[in-house]
């Protein structure tokens, strides 16, 4: 079975489809995706170098590429009545003539306007710069192209003839065809092209080749749709995955904002500890300078007290004061000046405390009844010295009006 590769969103594959349906030929169809560069596959280029659709593949391997070149080959080999590609050599050649001009003019203004508006933006998702000035200038050369069909229509039924359609009709039919895919309609000032569009419409060929392509355009659409609902999945799960990132990272912010705030309170905590250490530190350094500096003067003052007494003492015993022997046995005259009561004078005159042993040394009685010259410091017992000066005293003041010794 002869194959065909082609692609039903191509113009020129629907014309070999649509003349293999009116010579009633069954082929065997190969679908090439041409959008999507599949015509550049190792395979499909040992066909056709070009790397374009159609190729037509008979039984025997023989290959046939371009459209016009293929639908010549099927009419000699299959058209026995010669309807589609006349004998007469003058209507044969306006066959080719039409296909000449095909390929030169109308080609090139209709995919421009396809292609830039239609494949390039809905179908392959492609924004070119330039593709509003390339849509015009096409609908410019197609209107041109119009004029010329609907004068050539103007006084013929088909464009080689007035009994019926040739491959130069096909092939024009369904290229102007591919304009549908941009809601495109035949202009009021083409009234005999738009009558002879409706005439070819109503072939039975025509019927079962663009239902493929009515499909098709369905199927792009439904593949539209799913992209866009794809894209739009995709699209709420890129959110979905940032908004849950972005919480990631405010509760990681928080975590982190918690774990510097405890840091900062723990910090803060152990200042304060620390400053109450330092502040309790200075509070027992002041309190023992005030306890020491209390017990300093609380010693000053059992000074002055004692030192008062004293000096009141003497006042009130002024004969004290005179006798060189206030202290031991009054007829004892030995060692320095009138013995230890001057020196016991003198000390109080200094205001030295008379409890202080260095300044009562020379008036401190010995265990034989002497006491030390002067300048000799007492060696004997502290106590008993004490108890002998307490009697000595006792005795010089047992004549004394004035002094109470169980006072």
């Amino acid at each position: 079975m002869p194959r065909v590769y082609g692609s039903t969103l191509c113009p020129f594959s629907r014309a070999v489809h649509m003349l293999c349906e009116a010579l009633n030929v069954r082929i065997e169809k190969q679908n090439v995706d041409w959008l999507h560069q599949e015509t550049a596959d190792l395979c499909f280029k040992s066909l056709n170098p070009n790397e374009e659709v159609p190729v037509f593949q008979d039984d025997d391997g023989f290959v046939v590429y371009e459209s016009a070149a293929i639908m010549l080959f099927l009419c000699e080999s299959f058209d026995t009545e010669r309807k589609w590609l006349p004998r007469p050599l003058r209507e044969r050649t306006a066959v080719h003539q039409v296909l000449h001009w095909v390929q030169r003019t109308l080609k090139p203004s209709i995919h421009e306007i396809v292609y830039h508006s239609f494949f390039a933006l809905q179908y392959l998702d492609i924004k070119h710069s330039d593709d509003d000035q390339k849509v015009r200038n096409g609908f410019a050369l197609l209107n041109t192209a119009l004029k010329t069909l609907n004068d050539r229509l103007e006084t013929s039924k088909y464009l080689c003839g007035n009994v019926f359609p040739t491959i130069a009709d096909i092939s024009v039919v369904c290229l102007l065809s591919q304009l549908c895919l941009v809601q495109w309609r035949v202009p009021a000032l083409y009234p005999h092209v738009d009558r002879w569009l409706t005439l070819m419409q109503s072939l039975p060929a025509w019927g079962v080749t663009h239902s493929y392509l009515a499909d098709t355009l369905q199927r792009m659409a439904r593949n539209k749709r799913r992209l866009l609902n794809t894209e739009l999945d995709m699209i709420r799960e890129e959110e979905l995955r940032l908004d849950r990132l972005a919480r990631s990272e405010e509760l990681r912010v928080k975590i982190a904002s918690g774990i510097e705030a405890a840091r900062i309170r723990k910090e803060e905590e152990d200042e304060r500890a620390r400053q109450r250490k330092l502040r309790n530190a200075e509070m027992q350094r002041l309190h023992a300078e005030e306890e020491s500096r209390a017990q300093l003067a609380r010693r000053n003052e059992a000074a002055r007290v004692i030192q008062k007494f004293y000096m009141e003492f003497r006042q009130r015993n002024p004969r004290h004061s005179n006798n060189n022997n206030i202290i031991g046995d009054s007829n004892n005259t030995g060692g320095g000046k009138a013995g230890g009561g001057g020196e016991l004078s003198g000390g109080l005159d200094d205001g030295v405390s008379p409890f202080d042993s260095a300044s009562l040394g020379t008036g401190v009685v010995g265990d034989d009844g002497t006491r030390p010259s002067t300048g000799t410091k007492a060696t004997t017992n502290p106590d008993h010295d004490r108890d002998k000066e307490s009697v000595s005293t006792s005795n010089y003041d047992e004549n004394d009006s004035n002094y109470n010794t169980d006072g």
